[in-house]
């Protein structure tokens, strides 16, 4: 229907509701006879599941799932909780219960209405019982008459096709304040609240235990606790278990009954016996208080909203942190040392693992039946809390419901349980069996920490239970399963060191200064830890986001066993060199790879053994720059790597993908290389921002030049700290000039500082350094920003100090190649920093890689373009400083038409000196810059 035949409908719904409105009317004849044919109006499919899931009035028990959620593309977008139009929509307990919806799942909107009113809420952030209007979206709090008068309003925000095309984000836009009290961080800090209160209390009443013993038994304990919980607001479970002794006494030990019920039911890691956990002593102050703010109203929490990609998130920042012990066995809670050196933990987002997944599994399975796919196996070898695990999980679980959906016959059924059937609603969903399967068959991880490990289980454990509810759990528990519902994952998750195998234990303790603690390294057997799968030649993939920590940070033991144990471990390194390696000895002979790791190693010369290893070992696939920022709090430009073992060919094509923002849309530049270009690099470097055209063209300018490096010494200036005395006015104490990288222009320096000496802390290096002339390079801005100081300027760090230590190239001609369009052009399709935000746009050492083009002094023609150009740079330096001196507009711009000019044909003669032809020139003008 159109908007006008729209408007209409909802103008008759609105006349009969102001009939009817005096009649008792419930909630289910509300959503059928009102809001149904409200949102059909606005162009939903009320009656498709894949577009808006309804929660049935008929069979809900409780409050636990909002009434509508309207999906594009597999999305929610917004949720709408319904209720009959004699509870009033202002009162907390019902806006408390909406918004918690939206909040759980990181749905940014929810609706509450009565179709008397229309009352949308943001709810990113977490709700507050006691203020019912916070989030309130004013502009489109309606009552049911308006409806009609702001019909067009409602249908440009709230229709399907509006929805679709993002309007609703447009028109009702994140609010930034809530970022910070989104779910995942809520969470996060009520559960470290709740470790630390937990360790203090097992600390304090249980002397005899060890600080590893009470780390086991609080992480125990709270997934314990935490499972329970989300099986009971999933229905799973009968509701408030746990709340049902909150107001008991001698807690624990009841729990404990409680648990040992579980085990029967469940199996599975979480429930098993541990004996460390279940002797216990804890006081019931503290579970009281745990228990309690975990339901309603004391807790926002919907656990069966909540996205299990989401609770990793909440508990990778978790498993940060370690509980310590005091001397006198008082415990508290401290970041992990490791993850200090890191700068923190960095949980990877859910569209690179989706990303990574789908372009290496799912190339692998693609066509494939379930019977075939059972035979593979795939493995992230530092899983943490195992978010590719559960990607891995979650893609073969859609594939294989996408499959048994097409193919209705193929579904087999064991003991009476399908493999896939259909629920009221429509929508497929795999056995709980099938699941199992599927996770025991594929899946396998490894990580050095326990409590990941135990993590990683659990999350796999609430991804297999994912989707079920009483009448799916039910239906299967009906055939009366001769097992328990989880599987045992200790021969799939184990706990080690990926990278160090037990001949660690053999080498020379000398090397490592002592004693090797192998509660701390954790040596790892491959063959005993998974026999089948290295039996049949190893892996069919492996992903994952490895740590990336630079060997400057190791401990002696690793980097002395790395240096010794991988190929890629040289000079300075990084943990992610060994992981990428041990990943290629891991693999079967057509196994594949894909991991996101910073894009540093594909151009700093200190990752050169590493680029060696892959370009002589691997075919790869693709690499994928997606740039800065994409982990929160971290700047470090990231890329995706990917590639396989297959037999390298000469004609081995690498996928290119530059300046990727958007990993779900297809607008990035995308091209094809020649693996073999890049063991034809010096280093090895992977310029992968040279399409092919581009590349020989920078060869041939390579050819007739000198690297910039062999013609100068460099060095940086001053590094001065925030308290460093620094002003713009001529101090009467002792002072040296001084500048900033916003004074460096292209041929000017401009806004003179001055910096106080004889700070003891600053290493201000030796004045010769500054003294006669230099040309100096800012390290940021646009482009490269170059000058000449011939007035002895300290400098600050930031900008590069370049003198020349032959002196047939004069600074002046240097100059003016640095500061042409073809260096610029250079640079950027060389070293891909152009689009960088965060980190500087320019590097020494590729600066230093510049190709200066090579002077024959003896040949008349060669001096006549190495003096023009000294002449043109010396006119450009004089025409800026006569443009700062200008005072009139008139003037200013005079001498601005004169540098302009005068650039113009400093870049022809660039041109000329390198040779270039006009088709050549335009191919260099097409290059972004």
């Amino acid at each position: 229907m159109n908007i006008k035949e729209a408007k209409q409908r909802v103008g008759v719904l609105v006349q009969t509701f102001r009939t009817e409105k005096q009649e008792r009317i419930n909630e289910a004849e509300t959503r059928l006879r009102f809001i149904d044919p409200f949102f059909e109006a606005l162009g939903w499919d009320i009656r498709n599941p894949k577009e808006v899931r309804i929660e049935s009035t008929l069979c809900r028990s409780d409050s636990t799932r909002p009434d509508y959620r309207f999906i594009i593309d597999s999305k929610t977008k917004f949720f709408v909780e319904a209720k009959k139009p004699s509870v009033k929509l202002t009162d907390p307990a019902p806006v408390f219960q909406a918004k918690s919806y939206g909040f759980s799942s990181k749905v940014p909107l929810v609706i509450l209405t009565d179709f008397e009113e229309f009352r949308p809420f943001r709810t990113l952030a977490r709700p507050k019982f006691e203020r019912p209007t916070e989030g309130l979206i004013k502009e489109f709090d309606y009552t049911y008459d308006r409806y009609v008068d702001e019909f067009d309003n409602l249908y440009d925000t709230f229709s399907r096709d509006a929805v679709a095309s993002g309007e609703l984000e447009k028109r009702i836009p994140h609010d930034k304040k809530e970022a910070s009290k989104t779910v995942d961080k809520e969470f996060l800090a009520d559960l470290s609240r709740w470790q630390e209160e937990l360790a203090k209390n097992i600390a304090l009443r249980n002397s005899r235990l060890s600080v590893s013993e009470i780390n086991e038994a609080v992480q125990r304990i709270l997934d314990r606790i935490i499972f329970l919980r989300i099986c009971e607001d999933r229905q799973i479970e009968e509701s408030e278990i746990l709340l049902s002794y909150a107001d008991k006494e001698s807690i624990y030990p009841k729990l404990l009954k409680e648990f040992v019920r579980l085990r029967s039911k469940y199996n599975g890691l979480i429930f098993n016996e541990h004996r460390l956990s279940e002797q216990l002593s804890i006081d019931d102050k503290l579970l009281k208080e745990i228990i309690k703010n975990l339901y309603l109203p004391h807790s926002p929490y919907r656990f069966n909203e909540i996205p299990i990609e989401i609770l990793g998130t909440i508990y990778e920042q978790y498993l940060g942190k370690v509980i310590t012990l005091t001397p006198s066995h008082r415990a508290k809670v401290e970041v992990k040392p490791e993850v200090r050196k890191a700068g923190g933990v960095f949980y990877t987002p859910q569209f690179i693992t989706s990303y990574i997944v789908k372009n290496t599994i799912g190339k692998l399975i693609e066509g494939k039946t379930p019977e075939q796919i059972a035979k593979l196996r795939f493995a992230d070898i530092a899983c943490g809390s195992g978010s590719f695990l559960l990607e891995m999980f979650d893609y073969l679980i859609r594939y294989h419901i996408d499959y048994y959906s097409a193919n209705p016959t193929k579904i087999k059924t064991v003991d009476g349980v399908p493999d896939a059937f259909q629920t009221l609603d429509g929508l497929w969903h795999l056995s709980t069996r099938k699941k199992k399967e599927i996770l025991l068959n594929n899946i396998y991880g490894v990580d050095i920490d326990p409590q990941a490990v135990e993590v990683t289980q659990m999350s796999l454990y609430l991804k297999l239970l994912e989707g079920e509810n009483a009448e799916t759990f039910g239906r299967q528990l009906s055939f009366e399963l001769k097992e328990t519902i989880l599987p045992n994952l200790a021969r799939n998750i184990n706990c080690g060191n990926s990278l160090v195998g037990m001949d660690i234990l053999d080498m020379n303790k000398d090397l490592f200064g002592g004693t090797i603690d192998l509660l701390k390294i954790r040596p790892f057997d491959w063959e005993t830890a998974f026999p089948e799968v290295m039996k049949n030649g190893g892996f069919d993939a492996i992903v994952g986001n490895p740590p990336w920590i630079q060997s400057k940070y190791m401990n002696k033991i690793d980097k002395s066993y790395f240096e010794q144990n991988y190929k890629s471990a040289k000079k300075q390194f990084d943990v992610f060199n060994c992981f990428i390696e041990k990943a290629f000895e891991l693999l079967n002979k057509n196994g594949v790879f894909g991991y996101i790791v910073p894009s540093r190693f594909i151009m700093n010369p200190d990752y050169e053994p590493l680029r060696k290893f892959l370009v002589e070992n691997v075919v790869i696939d693709e690499i994928t720059d997606i740039g800065e920022k994409i982990f929160e709090g971290v700047e470090m430009p990231s890329l995706l790597l990917f590639y396989n073992k297959n037999q390298i060919k000469a004609d081995s094509k690498i996928r290119i993908q530059i300046n990727v923002r958007d990993l779900t849309s297809s607008k990035w530049a995308e091209y094809f290389i020649l693996q073999k270009r890049f063991s034809q690099e010096t280093n090895y470097l992977f310029t992968i921002y040279e399409r092919e055209e581009l590349h020989e063209l920078l060869r041939r300018i390579e050819q007739k030049s000198i690297k910039f490096g062999e013609i100068v010494n460099n060095a940086r200036g001053v590094e001065i700290g925030k308290k460093s005395e620094l002003v713009s006015d001529k101090p009467k104490r002792s002072y040296v000039k001084f500048l900033v990288g916003e004074d460096i222009g292209r041929y000017y320096t401009s806004n003179q500082h001055y910096l106080m000496l004889g700070d003891k802390n600053t290493d201000y290096k030796d004045v010769s350094l500054y003294e006669g002339e230099k040309i100096v390079i800012r390290k940021t801005g646009k482009g490269i920003n170059a000058t000449l100081d011939c007035d002895n300027y300290y400098v600050i760090q930031v900008i590069y100090i370049f003198k020349r230590k032959r002196e047939d190239y004069e600074h002046r001609y240097l100059l003016g190649l640095l500061n042409s369009k073809l260096m610029s052009k250079y640079y950027f399709a060389k070293f891909g920093e152009e689009n960088k935000q965060a980190f500087p746009h320019l590097r020494q050492t590729a600066v230093l890689e510049l190709p200066i083009r090579t002077i024959d002094f003896n040949n008349p023609e060669d001096k006549a373009m190495h003096d023009r150009m000294v002449q043109l740079v010396e006119r450009m330096l004089d025409l800026h400083k006569k443009k700062q001196q200008a005072k009139a507009d008139s003037e200013k711009e005079l001498f601005a038409h004169q540098i302009k000019a005068t650039d113009k044909e400093i870049d022809e003669l660039v041109y000329r000196l390198y040779g270039l032809t006009e088709k050549e020139i335009s191919l260099l003008k097409k290059e972004k810059n």
